[in-house]
């Protein structure tokens, strides 16, 4: 871990590269009996934060990653022996999804405002504006309701979706 760590921090390498590496060596070390697999994802943000990849947001990086094609395991698996290519390649094409599917959302999130906008039939000056939201009630009875954003989570679960069905 110690060297993994060092390795983290250099400042001489091509960062998608070397989050792709540190990414593959931690998921290789499995430091910890439980949560490995959301460590290492976790680790993705923050280098690429770190290495000023990305400022404000962190890219899911990770819902890119084809998890479910075996494709991943096996880039995973081949930088124990065959070199490090595979893994890049696979964190090179996760990153593109990434950007896609956060550009993806930012529009989608600002359709949805625009359609809550439209919505309001206040002055455009008013407070109404400001608290702009769309909840609807979920639960029944007067106490401990629940309210849920029905276009927010369609958004997010547009998003999930793109992301599963990376090939």
């Amino acid at each position: 871990m110690d060297d993994l760590t060092t390795f983290a921090n250099r400042l001489d390498l091509a960062a998608l590269v070397q989050i792709a590496v540190a990414h593959a060596q931690f998921e290789t070390i499995h430091p910890f009996p439980d949560g490995n697999g959301r460590v290492g994802r976790a680790l993705i943000p923050v280098m690429l934060r770190g290495g000023r990849l990305t400022r404000n947001v962190a890219a899911p990086v990770s819902t890119g990653l084809p998890h479910g094609t075996g494709h991943y395991c096996e880039a995973l698996g081949a930088c124990r022996g065959e070199g490090i290519a595979p893994i890049v390649q696979s964190f090179a094409g996760a990153s593109f999804a990434a950007v896609y599917n956060g550009r993806m959302l930012a529009g989608d999130l600002d359709a949805v405002n625009s359609e809550w906008r439209e919505r309001v039939k206040a002055r455009r000056d008013s407070s109404a504006h400001r608290l702009l939201g769309i909840l609807n009630q979920i639960s029944t009875g007067k106490r401990n309701r629940i309210w849920l954003a029905k276009d927010v989570v369609r958004v997010l679960d547009d998003i999930g979706a793109r992301a599963r069905r990376r090939t």
